[in-house]
């Protein structure tokens, strides 16, 4: 991690938003299939919904990483930790809705040259 340099606020490109339900006022909203659409260079961070119905729980994703705050370490990106996540029976249904951090171009660049991929 020390090759990478620090994000903070300054560091963020643009945002956009994703949701599962229909908003009327927010008709621009996009449904994340978070399993196969979460790029490496952005920070996403979903709250997902079990197959009980239930959304309460929150999880950052990064490329194939997921960060759970109720973990000390991070997950693999797959079907099977985002059904830990959930804690139903049935486990992981669908995202219910997101927010994606987009790095600025220049954190890009810097990320990439020092050997992000």
């Amino acid at each position: 991690m020390k090759n990478f340099p620090s994000i903070n606020a300054g560091n963020i490109g643009h945002w956009e938003t994703f949701t599962k339900h229909q908003q009327k006022k927010k008709a621009r909203t996009k449904v994340l299939d978070i399993l196969n659409d979460c790029p490496p260079l952005a920070i996403t961070i979903a709250v997902v919904q079990g197959k009980d119905g239930i959304a309460t729980h929150a999880v950052s994703v990064v490329g194939n990483i997921i960060f759970d705050s109720t973990l000390p370490h991070a997950l693999p990106l797959n079907k099977e930790c985002l059904d830990w996540c959930c804690n139903c029976e049935g486990g992981f249904d669908f995202v219910f809705n997101a927010r994606r951090y987009w790095l600025a171009k220049s954190t890009k660049k810097k990320v990439l040259k020092k050997g992000g991929k």
